[in-house]
C-alpha cells in the first residue's frame, strides 16, 4: 500500500495481558475501516506477528528513542497509542520508577504526526500522580479515548477539585463485547450443548463472565461471591 500506514503503540500477543489481546482485535477493526492503508503495530520485544515491530526494551531508559525513529521511518497517518502505567515504567538498578516519564517524553518526540491515546487506568479515585499524568498526557495528544461517560464526568470532577481545566479533547468510545460476535437468543441452547452445559446439573438461567483468569485479575474473588450473592438476592427477592 502507498498510502501512509496507521500505526499502533502497544503490548502485543503472544504476551499474556489484557491490553496485548485488546490491541489485537483493535488492529482488526482498525484494519477492516481503512483497507487502503496499512495498520501496523510498534510493541514491546516479546510481541510477534505480521506487521508488528518488536522494538520497546523497557529495560532501558531511553526506551523510547527506537520507537521514535522507526515512527519517524514509517511517517504514519496517524500514531494509535494504548497506555497502562506498568507497559510503560522503566525502574533503575534500585527499582526505582520513572513514574512514566518515557511516555511523555515520546509523545513529546512525535508530535509531528496525529496522536491518538486510549489509558487503560481511568478510575474514580485518581491519585495527585495519576491527575498529573492524565492532564500532561492531554496536553501532548489531539485526541484521549475514554472507554464509559462515567469517566470523563468523573474526571471532571476531580480536576475542579483541583482548580484545574478539563481538556477537551477527550472522547469517549463505549467499551464492551464485540457485537460481531455476538449470539442470538435462539442459539443459545446450542451453544449449551457445544459447551457441555447440557451434562451439568445446572439451572436453564446462567451468569457468566468473560475476561482474564489469571490470578492477578482477581476474578476469582467475585467469583467466590457469587453463591452468596444469588442467596441474597434470593431472601429479598423470592
Amino acid at each position: 500500500m502507498t498510502k501512509q500506514p496507521i500505526v499502533m503503540i502497544s503490548s502485543y500477543p503472544p504476551r499474556l495481558c489484557g491490553i496485548a489481546t485488546f490491541a489485537e482485535e483493535a488492529r482488526e477493526f482498525i484494519q477492516k475501516a481503512n483497507p487502503d492503508r496499512d495498520v501496523l503495530v510498534i510493541s514491546h520485544t516479546d510481541g510477534e506477528g505480521e506487521g508488528d515491530f518488536p522494538l520497546i526494551e523497557i529495560n532501558r531508559y531511553d526506551w523510547y528513542e527506537p520507537v521514535v525513529d522507526k515512527i519517524n521511518e514509517l511517517k504514519p497517518y496517524v500514531i494509535h497509542l494504548e497506555h497502562e502505567y506498568g507497559l510503560y515504567e522503566y525502574r533503575d538498578k534500585r527499582g526505582i520508577g520513572d513514574r512514566n516519564e518515557g511516555f511523555l517524553k515520546l509523545l513529546e518526540a512525535i508530535d509531528h504526526y496525529p496522536i491518538v491515546v486510549e489509558p487503560h487506568t481511568i478510575h474514580g479515585r485518581i491519585t495527585d500522580f495519576e491527575a498529573d499524568f492524565i492532564y500532561q498526557l492531554c496536553q501532548r495528544s489531539d485526541v484521549v479515548l475514554f472507554k464509559c461517560h462515567y469517566q470523563k464526568w468523573r474526571l471532571d470532577w476531580s480536576f475542579r477539585a483541583r482548580n484545574w481545566e478539563m481538556p477537551n479533547n477527550i472522547m469517549v468510545v463505549p467499551h464492551g463485547a464485540r457485537t460481531d460476535k455476538g449470539w442470538g437468543i435462539e442459539e443459545i441452547p446450542e451453544l449449551k450443548k457445544e459447551l457441555g452445559l447440557d451434562d451439568l446439573n445446572v439451572s436453564n438461567h446462567l451468569v457468566g463472565m468473560v475476561g482474564w483468569i489469571q490470578t492477578n485479575k482477581r476474578w476469582d474473588i467475585l467469583l467466590s461471591m457469587w453463591g452468596d450473592i444469588h442467596e441474597e438476592i434470593k431472601e429479598k427477592c423470592g
